[in-house]
C-alpha cells in the first residue's frame, strides 16, 4: 500500500519504525510503501530526497514472521517504481543500520 507524504506522520506513534521514516523537517519523508496483513503493518519502506539527485531509502521488517520472504525487496521495488522518474544517481538503502550506496 502506498503511503503518501501527508499520511507519514500518522506512523510516528509506531515505535517499531526507526529506519523507514525520519520525521525530520530538514530532510522530510516524501513517500512510503507498506505491506499489511490483516490490517497490521508488517513491512515498511520510506524515502526522502536529501539531495538534488539523491534519495535515501529506509526499509524495515516489523514482524519477524515476515522476514526472509522477499517482502522488503518488494516494498523497495514498489517505492522506487513510484518515483523512478526523478532518476537519482545514488540510492542509500538502510536496513537495521546497514547502509550502502550503488549507482
Amino acid at each position: 500500500m502506498l503511503i503518501e507524504r501527508a499520511d507519514i506522520p500518522l506512523f510516528k506513534k509506531d515505535k517499531r519504525i526507526h529506519e523507514a521514516f525520519a520525521y525530520d523537517d530538514v530532510d522530510p519523508d516524501m513517500l512510503g510503501v507498506g505491506y499489511f496483513d490483516d490490517g497490521q503493518l508488517k513491512v515498511v519502506a520510506g524515502a526522502n530526497q536529501n539531495g538534488r539527485y539523491t534519495w535515501e531509502i529506509g526499509v524495515e521488517v516489523l514482524d519477524p514472521a515476515f522476514a526472509r520472504q522477499g517482502l522488503a525487496v518488494k516494498v523497495v521495488q514498489a517505492l522506487t517504481a513510484r518515483f523512478n522518474g526523478a532518476r537519482p544517481r545514488c540510492w542509500w538503502f538502510t536496513a537495521h543500520n546497514f547502509r550502502t550506496c550503488g549507482r
